[in-house]
């Protein structure tokens, strides 16, 4: 899986791979060079996923998973829902299976190919982050290309985090559907974005922790040994 999918796929059994991630995507975002970062969300990845395309995909990026794969997925899954008829699985794969993970890999290599933006993908999360033109090419070479693969970006729960001094009236991403915010979003759980926001985040996580705490200590007043 490593071998298969580098180091830009962080979900294919590199040790602490979100860590890696969300620090590699914090210094990006601090650099001069970085106007703002794209946080893509889309739609059903796994369920969506051509199965066609994900099968000859592994044949090529990673042999040794193969026959599990098309043993798993070359004949439809059967599914009964009660009070209805059968129902034929014929696209997708278990949440969260490695082939879906692997099938992408072309889609990665040709976005980072086609656009200078720096991006990361954490299984079907993907980010691209860098100049407002870099990132424009990457997500207009992930509509046209993901849908080929099954994968379909939903706008309207993209998030757009761009520094305020970067933020043109005439934005790029205007009509889009992207969502566009100034103060930052959460990448991964953890904040991405302005100063101020990252210490608001810290500081409800805190409040949290602190409550959490405080009725813990509540209860070992007549429950020790359960607390």
């Amino acid at each position: 899986m490593i071998d298969a999918c580098g180091a830009t796929q962080v979900c294919a059994g590199h040790k602490s791979g979100s860590e890696a991630a969300i620090h590699a995507m914090h210094n990006i975002f601090e650099s001069d060079e970085t106007d703002a970062a794209l946080l893509i969300d889309a739609s059903n990845a796994f369920n969506s996923l051509n199965r066609a395309a994900a099968l000859h995909n592994v044949r090529v990026l990673c042999p040794i998973m193969a026959t599990y794969a098309i043993n798993t997925y070359r004949a439809p899954a059967r599914l009964f829902v009660i009070g209805e008829k059968e129902h034929l699985s014929l696209e997708g794969t278990t949440q969260g299976d490695p082939l879906a993970i692997v099938s992408l890999q072309p889609l990665i290599t040709l976005l980072g190919i086609r656009s200078s933006a720096k991006q990361c993908w954490y299984a079907d999360d993907a980010t691209g982050a860098g100049a407002l033109t870099d990132i424009t090419k990457w997500w207009n070479e992930l509509l046209a290309a993901g849908p080929v693969l099954g994968y379909y970006p939903n706008a309207k729960k993209c998030w757009l985090v761009v520094k305020p001094e970067k933020l043109k009236k005439n934005n790029v991403f205007a009509g889009t559907g992207i969502n566009i915010t100034t103060e930052g979003r959460k990448h991964l759980g953890v904040a991405l974005g302005q100063r101020s926001y990252l210490e608001e985040y810290v500081g409800s996580k805190v409040k949290e922790w602190t409550s959490e705490i405080t009725l813990l200590a509540e209860f070992a007043i007549s429950q020790l040994q359960a607390c």
